[in-house]
């Protein structure tokens, strides 16, 4: 004998009618996916049960669902409960009330609740609810399965910038600062191998893997996944990063240029340009303010006179109000007479003549440097500015030397972030929770099932490994023929057009690749062979594609081409910054012996790590491509058309090709029939195992099972393609189609049919 029973949680169990469980059944739905929208995920849930008002009953919904006098209640309400067959817990989530009526029965009007049971996969996005990305406080570390994570939020300044960048890739470290060309044009997005980075360009990137464990934590679940936790598929989603889509403007400092000497002036009132090799365009400038002036450019000023080829200007990229500072480390202190000249021409002069008086301004030099300031200076727009040194007496020896432009905004809203704290929060994208996790559904083809031992603990793996950790089970004798066995072409079931994609970009890139190739970077398109339907499905995720480009040179040793979001070839970095959609990328980090790179304000400590972004990279000897294919290039001569073979690993290869060729090949079929299914059955069905049918192995999809009749269960199967071995059957019952699918011979009584 069956026995069911509903427990609500902290209240009690109700009252269960046998004449209208009888009359209505208790149907429990178990499924795995939708064949009807491959982009959604479905979980364990009841179809309508029918409860009667009684006594107890009537207290217990009026408690959990705020009856009111009048009938009305909260729809949105919850109560948590745990549906038992004889005493094994079948479905752990909660019910939500439907509906209140009123039926004569048995003579009598009785009150009948209509309910229904979810899992606690819906329950865990229900639990989401509103919540934001931007509710996830980092200002207090926390431990989550046995990973203890420091504190997020952080004081933006050089010091914790230049330890993020050496502290070495790990989630654990919450956040990175990689190379990301948001809104300043350095020549598509190329670093020169001397280049110094300003603190104007970086903004905090967050690991994916941190973002999961604190929803799963503040939620107050746990997960079991060897994919999430990085054991799987070369550790791919411990590298995943949010890239930060939002307009904040970090720092006022516009452009440095920097020496990395040692230099030696050797002669007495001798001139040196320092600009000339020996400092670099850094910063956030290189491209749009840098000016070649002719090779041979005379000047005249208080200093003297002379001849030298000026290159390596700064250009000042707007009117306004500037500080320049001078970094400058002395190796040997200078002597009497050493000076440094900082000097302007102004573009209106070297517009209209080939002499030009600059305006100078001078320091003298003593001791081993220190820095030197020259604010409030009024400039304008495409004026140059540039400076030397002078030693007249013996020489001394200048190791490093920088130059810093500083725009100082009157802009109200402008809030230099330097020396404040950063919120973490602040630099995640304006997207629900629930939203964030059924994108990365979307991207890595994610199942995810509830523990059976505890609610609390969701199970999530890519669809292929899903079924890789189950085992095979014949249900070839649990088969009920007297009933419907339907067998049919899955292509005659699926759209047209199956697309993978990602969010249109709106930046200049996004926008030329969609015009030039008429798709969205990274889009994978599966035409399926179907004729009666014209509909495409699509299959697409919450970020926009992240575009990379280069032209022009870039020096062998020091390939690095990082994403480029800028809306337009004339923006700098006091163009108004355009929110994006939000985006995601893989963290590189690469060391080299090069002392050329510099963080601005920390002159005398070359960097020797770079990290930057990317959506394709090799992991453990594999490529990995985070776009679903990677077909076509925008700018062809892109360094990753040359070393990497994007579509080795791409989304799609990766997570959902085996899927995808397994509902569409042309033996693909669905197979529908009923199945002698009792309690055990059920209490050991797991949807990860391979069930084998007469001669056929298939993945079950859905089980509709009502354990208040004794009755078969109607189960939905897919054939799982690829070759089989015989099973143990009467072969005079089946014959084999020019397809190599199993036929059942009708046997007259119309409960099988052949599509």
């Amino acid at each position: 004998m069956i026995n069911v029973e509903i427990l609500l949680k902290g209240l009690g169990y109700l009252e269960l009618d046998s004449n209208l469980t009888n009359e209505f059944g208790i149907q429990l739905v178990f499924n795995v996916d939708d064949l009807k929208d491959i982009s959604g995920r479905k979980s364990n849930y009841s179809k309508t049960i029918k409860v009667l008002g009684t006594d107890i009953n009537n207290k217990l919904f009026t408690f959990a669902f705020d009856i009111q006098s009048d009938g009305t209640f909260d729809i949105t309400l919850k109560q948590d409960c745990i549906l038992f067959i004889n005493r094994n817990p079948i479905i752990v989530g909660y019910i939500s009330l439907k509906q209140i009526e009123k039926n004569y029965i048995g003579g009598t009007y009785q009150i009948i609740y209509s309910i229904n049971i979810f899992d606690e996969i819906i329950n865990f996005f229900d639990d989401l609810g509103e919540k934001k990305l931007i509710d996830l406080n980092f200002e207090s570390g926390f431990t989550f399965q046995g990973i203890t994570y420091p504190v997020g939020d952080h004081i933006f300044n050089y010091t914790n910038v230049i330890n993020s960048i050496y502290s070495g890739i790990s989630f654990q470290n919450i956040y990175e600062y990689p190379l990301v060309n948001y809104n300043y044009n350095l020549i598509g997005g190329k670093k020169w191998p001397y280049q110094s980075v300003g603190l104007s360009e970086l903004r905090p990137s967050i690991y994916y893997r941190t973002i999961i464990d604190k929803i799963f934590y503040d939620a107050g679940y746990t997960y079991i996944s060897e994919f999430l936790d990085g054991t799987t598929h070369d550790g791919l989603f411990d590298r995943i990063l949010n890239i930060y889509n939002g307009t904040q403007l970090m720092t006022n400092v516009n452009c440095c240029l920097f020496m990395t000497g040692p230099v030696t002036i050797i002669e007495p009132n001798y001139i040196k340009d320092l600009t000339k090799n020996d400092y670099y365009l850094g910063g956030s400038v290189y491209d749009f303010y840098h000016y070649e002036l002719d090779e041979n450019f005379f000047y005249s000023g208080g200093t003297g006179t002379g001849t030298f080829p000026a290159t390596s200007c700064i250009r000042v990229p707007l009117d306004g109000i500037y500080t320049v500072k001078f970094y400058i480390d002395i190796e040997t202190s200078p002597h009497t007479g050493t000076e440094l000249t900082f000097y302007k021409y102004s573009v209106d002069d070297y517009n209209t003549s080939g002499m030009i008086a600059p305006e100078e301004w001078q320091i003298t030099l003593y001791g081993t440097g220190g820095t030197y300031e020259f604010s409030g200076l009024t400039l304008v727009k495409d004026d140059l500015l540039d400076f030397f040194i002078r030693s007249s007496t013996n020489p001394f020896v200048c190791k490093n030397m920088a130059m810093e432009l500083i725009y100082v905004p009157d802009s109200e809203n402008f809030v230099d972030k330097r020396d404040t704290t950063l919120q973490l929060n602040e630099f995640l994208p304006d997207m629900k929770q629930s939203d964030f996790i059924r994108s990365l559904i979307s991207e890595f083809n994610l199942y995810i099932w509830p523990d059976k031992l505890d609610e609390k603990i969701l199970h999530v793996e890519p669809r292929d490994d899903f079924y890789k950790q189950g085992s095979t089970i014949d249900w070839t004798n649990k088969v009920d023929y007297s009933k419907s066995f339907l067998i049919e072409n899955l292509n005659d079931l699926l759209k047209k057009k199956i697309t993978f994609k990602n969010q249109e970009g709106d930046d200049l890139y996004n926008t030329q690749y969609k015009d030039k190739y008429s798709i969205v970077y990274g889009e994978k398109d599966i035409e399926i062979n179907n004729n009666l339907i014209k509909d495409e499905s699509i299959i697409e995720t919450e970020y926009q594609s992240i575009q990379f480009y280069f032209h022009g040179y870039v020096a062998p040793w020091f390939n690095k081409i990082i994403p480029v979001l800028i809306p337009d070839l004339e923006v700098n970095y006091y163009s108004e910054m355009t929110e994006k959609l939000p985006m995601i990328g893989l963290i590189y980090s690469e060391d080299y012996d090069y002392t050329y790179w510099k963080l601005i304000g920390d002159h005398n400590a070359p960097m020797t790590t770079v990290k930057y972004i990317t959506h394709v990279d090799t992991l453990g000897g594999n490529v990995y491509d985070l776009n679903f294919y990677t077909q076509h290039q925008l700018d062809e001569s892109s360094i990753y058309n040359l070393l990497i073979d994007y579509n080795d690993r791409n989304c799609y290869n990766e997570f959902w090709k085996n899927y995808v060729e397994n509902i569409t090949n042309k033996n693909s079929r669905k197979l529908t029939c009923y199945i002698n299914l009792n309690l055990k059955d059920i209490l050991q069905m797991d949807f990860r195992n391979t069930i084998f049918i007469d001669g056929q192995f298939y993945y079950l999809q859905e089980i509709n099972y009502d354990p208040s009749r004794q009755e078969s269960s109607k189960c939905i199967f897919i054939k799982i393609v690829e070759p089989v071995e015989l099973g143990s059957f009467d072969p005079s019952f089946l014959l084999i189609n020019d397809l190599g699918d199993y036929i059942l011979i009708d046997n007259g009584n119309g409960k099988i049919k052949i599509t």
